[in-house]
């Protein structure tokens, strides 16, 4: 049987309401025989003391808090991940998940053998959901232009308190140790003058 790939649809014209055009093509690409089509919008958010990610589906808006070590790209992959995870089997076969984040969607679709954690845990779960006949689709979407649930997903992220307990991609931690060896050294090119 072969492998499925999470597939990127082609891009997205915008009018001037870019949230029904959005919906609308990936409607009319998903929805031709009429089928029911569940909508995630996912977000990861990142500052000095704060890494979250969020996800919205339908009306329930869900927000994990991550270790402050990992990267807004871990955080945007964590949320296709909790995304994924939320799918019901008594459910719609039919998925779309928005993200604005294209670095994550073209990690997905670049698979390799050095890849990111999530990533790879991601591509794991499409595939057993696309052996069980389900139909995924990722979309990306511009970030901050006032698409609604995109920004309820940037809110949840923004504001998580639920521990979502992870452990922190060795990547993620080497760019911590790194930026704490670089401020080190300053620090110390500063105090000898």
């Amino acid at each position: 049987m072969a492998q499925h790939r999470p597939r990127r649809p082609a891009p997205v014209e915008y009018s001037t309401d870019e949230e029904d055009m959005i919906v609308y093509t990936t409607w009319r690409k998903m929805n031709s025989n009429q089928t029911l089509i569940i909508w995630f919008y996912i977000d990861g958010s990142k500052r000095a003391d704060y890494v979250g990610c969020g996800v919205v589906i339908e009306d329930f808006m869900h927000g994990y808090r991550l270790d402050t070590s990992c990267s807004v790209f871990t955080a945007e992959a964590v949320a296709i991940y909790r995304a994924l995870q939320l799918i019901d089997s008594n459910m719609s076969r039919n998925y779309c998940i928005y993200t604005d984040s294209m670095s994550v969607l073209e990690a997905l679709e670049n698979y390799n053998d050095r890849c990111h954690p999530v990533v790879c845990k991601i591509l794991d779960v499409t595939s057993r959901l696309y052996s069980k006949v389900f139909d995924i689709v990722f979309c990306w979407l511009p970030s901050h232009v006032g698409i609604i649930h995109n920004e309820q997903a940037d809110s949840a992220a923004r504001s998580a308190t639920t521990h979502l307990p992870l452990a922190v991609p060795l990547s993620d931690m080497k760019r911590v140790i790194l930026h704490h060896i670089f401020k080190i050294c300053r620090n110390h090119a500063v105090a000898v003058g």
